[in-house]
């Protein structure tokens, strides 16, 4: 399906893939207002739309740790705006008061963000980077010891691309518009060979220029190149890191010699999509959460199902459950579903993909701790 709404990465430097433009839709556990529609009790366990308005473009659910309850997202017009938990500052506004509908968060341009566990990274249209929520470890904002209450520049390098966040602030990584790989926070999750225990600025990984593709969860992080290789590193005690094994890599390695189009890591699980459109999924399978019909925890690449018609750009995946969308625009849904965050209407798990109602104009989904966002085209 094309669909004319559909437009290209706006940002230099970005990850590749689509961004698409329409209605935001929720569903999921409300608690705190992360669900953005006007309430912060109960479940909802089928898409329920948020507001009337019909051009928003980026989602990022925090999807880290057990405090990942909030959600930011971006307008076409590039302004960025944020709802739910707002405890550590996670939503830049200066205060600490939660917010059950989707509130702006200042004025600027930006065009790439993402959502940690209680710290976010987002890249301007400038190409700066700017970090915001709790800063206790000095990783999200370096040189700085506290709390970030808003939105604050990271330095003063304009070759930022696209960002992704460790949770709890241990690990945060990024890419420049000249494809360069950066990192920096704990060395026990980033890779830095364990010279130091913190780098609290950026550095280069290694002196490849061809990455294209980066996401980052809890402490794990993945990334893929132009030459559609596949490359992970960090935390790997439930082996999602998908080399066969459980150990901890602080250097990046690969992941077998298949063609990759896009990785992404979801809190103790890790998913991927092959350039042929099929899905694959390692780590723990808890509640069915890895889609591969059982429970079993995976250390190496396994697919899920036969369907070789996964989206590139927007899989997601929660704790134990994860949505994904396929290149005709259905949205699937599968895992643990305690508080209707897969969107069938009612609370039962499943272990394999099942679709979300029969609509085909889903756009991209974003799996936060026990809720989901989605953009409608």
């Amino acid at each position: 399906m094309t669909n004319p709404r559909r437009m290209m990465m706006a940002a230099a430097g970005s990850a590749g893939g689509s961004r698409y433009i329409g209605e935001l839709w929720t569903w999921g556990d409300a608690t705190n207002g992360k669900l953005g529609n006007g309430t912060s009790t109960g479940n909802l366990c089928s898409p329920e739309q948020v507001g009337a308005d019909s051009d928003w473009m980026i989602v990022a659910e925090s999807v880290c740790g057990n405090n990942a309850d909030h959600c930011i997202i971006m307008k076409e017009d590039y302004t960025l705006w944020g709802f739910g938990t707002n405890t550590n500052y996670e939503l830049g506004l200066g205060d600490t008061t939660n917010r059950s509908s989707p509130v702006q968060i200042g004025s600027d341009s930006w065009v790439n963000v993402t959502a940690g566990s209680i710290a976010n990274l987002g890249v301007q249209s400038d190409g700066t980077l700017w970090g915001w929520g709790l800063n206790s470890n000095g990783y999200t904002i370096p040189g700085v010891a506290t709390a970030v209450t808003v939105p604050t520049k990271s330095g003063l390098l304009t070759d930022w691309g696209s960002t992704a966040t460790g949770g709890n602030q241990r690990a945060f990584a990024a890419l420049k518009s000249d494809d360069t790989l950066w990192a920096w926070g704990s060395t026990n999750f980033n890779p830095f060979s364990g010279d130091v225990s913190t780098r609290t600025s950026p550095t280069q990984v290694g002196t490849a220029t061809n990455w294209f593709s980066l996401s980052g969860c809890d402490r794990h992080h993945g990334a893929t190149n132009t030459a559609n290789e596949l490359w992970m590193w960090g935390f790997n005690y439930w082996g999602q890191l998908g080399d066969g094994t459980n150990t901890t890599r602080k250097s990046p390695v690969q992941i077998g010699s298949a063609q990759w189009e896009s990785v992404h890591c979801c809190y103790n699980r890790t998913f991927a999509v092959r350039t042929d459109g099929t899905l694959w999924a390692w780590g723990v399978g808890w509640d069915g959460g890895l889609g591969t019909l059982g429970t079993t925890t995976l250390s190496s690449p396994a697919q899920v199902g036969s369907a070789a018609d996964w989206s590139e750009v927007s899989l997601s995946g929660g704790r134990n459950f994860s949505i994904g969308v396929k290149a005709d625009n259905t949205i699937w849904s599968w895992g643990d579903n305690t508080q209707g965050m897969l969107g069938h209407g009612g609370t039962t798990d499943v272990s394999s993909p099942v679709q979300i109602g029969a609509d085909s104009n889903w756009g991209m989904a974003q799996a936060g701790l026990r809720g989901v966002m989605a953009i409608r085209i």
